[in-house]
């Protein structure tokens, strides 16, 4: 029976792989935590939604 180790080389790879995709992920992160309510296209849509709900509430 054998035991999977992690060697050194590994760990070291496996370090520099982490250090090269923080910044990555602080990016993405970002991009899809962004506050949509300062998006001006965001605004608009809501602005949309709403004016459609009213005239689908004026309806009889």
């Amino acid at each position: 029976m054998s035991v999977a180790t992690i060697t050194g080389a590994e760990r070291m790879m496996q370090l520099i792989f982490d250090l090269l995709m923080w910044p990555i992920e602080k990016i993405f992160y970002r991009a899809v935590s962004k506050d949509r309510q300062s998006d001006p296209d965001y605004k608009k849509n809501v602005q949309r939604l709403i004016e459609r709900n009213r005239e689908f509430e004026k309806r009889p």
